[in-house]
């Protein structure tokens, strides 16, 4: 199968350009008991290639701040927190359990004036509600994870591109979404309330079978491709929920946090 038009036109950019990622994502993989969500590890994508997601589209617009280029070698943006106390999604299963991840105390300066949170194309990415501004949040904390806070390049040699902050969503699920927009595979954990521990389904094919792929909840998938309006993916994630539904586990799913906010119903299989 040939290549889709827009990877092809990615790497034929590349070969003048000398780049191919020219955009970079940092996304939280750490719950601490509490609730709060931090550790931002780095991903990386073209432009071309998210440029197929309407909403990643607009959100590297002009019209938002992720829209301004800088640095993507620069470290974790000094004018934001590393953190986020508004999670929505507290039982994503992608998403490490670390307690010890911010035990440190962090002291609030009523003199704070560190810039708010960067914004996507809609409310809900920001991750503070409308009566919070960043004057309430406390410091970030310089050890938080493997982040470090500054903008400029440490050779000196900038690699200009776009950057992005994702508040509410695991970095395993998101890099699902990133490798399925190149190659339009994914591989899903089994359901946590699935006793049978069933190995991963992969959608794989020919050489594909050597390739790792990330395995994220289904669940977590789902609630992207919502979110973003990635109809195939979110038929995949839809379509595998269906399968591993059984009477073993049905109970636990349809009383689940996800089945609350989702709704995938389907016919249970048996055990």
């Amino acid at each position: 199968m040939d290549p889709p038009h827009f990877l092809l036109e990615a790497l034929n950019d590349s070969i003048v350009s000398g780049t191919l990622i020219d955009t970079k994502f940092y996304v939280f993989s750490r719950r601490e008991a509490s609730g709060r969500v931090g550790s931002p590890r780095a991903l990386y994508c073209n432009g071309r290639v998210l440029n197929t997601v309407p909403y990643f589209f607009t959100l590297f617009s002009d019209a938002f701040s992720e829209g301004q280029t800088r640095d993507i070698d620069g470290g974790f943006p000094s004018d934001s927190h590393p953190y986020t106390e508004y999670y929505d999604y507290l039982s994503d299963s992608d998403l490490e359990d670390d307690p010890s991840c911010f035990e440190e105390e962090e002291e609030e300066s009523a003199g704070d004036d560190s810039p708010g949170l960067l914004h996507g194309p809609h409310d809900s990415d920001s991750q503070v509600p409308p009566t919070v501004t960043s004057e309430h949040l406390p410091h970030p904390s310089p050890d938080v994870g493997e982040v470090q806070n500054h903008d400029e390049p440490a050779n000196g040699l900038a690699r200009i591109g776009k950057v992005a902050i994702i508040r509410d969503m695991a970095a395993v699920t998101f890099e699902a979404m990133v490798y399925f927009l190149y190659t339009g595979k994914i591989g899903f954990a089994p359901l946590s309330s699935d006793s049978r521990h069933e190995l991963p389904a992969e959608a794989r094919s020919g050489d594909w079978s050597t390739v790792r792929l990330p395995h994220p909840s289904a669940k977590s998938i789902y609630r992207l491709a919502d979110k973003y309006d990635i109809p195939t993916l979110k038929q995949l994630a839809k379509a595998y929920i269906h399968e591993n539904l059984a009477y073993c586990n049905i109970v636990d799913e349809v009383f689940s946090s996800f089945s609350l906010s989702d709704t995938v119903g389907a016919s249970p299989a048996t055990c």
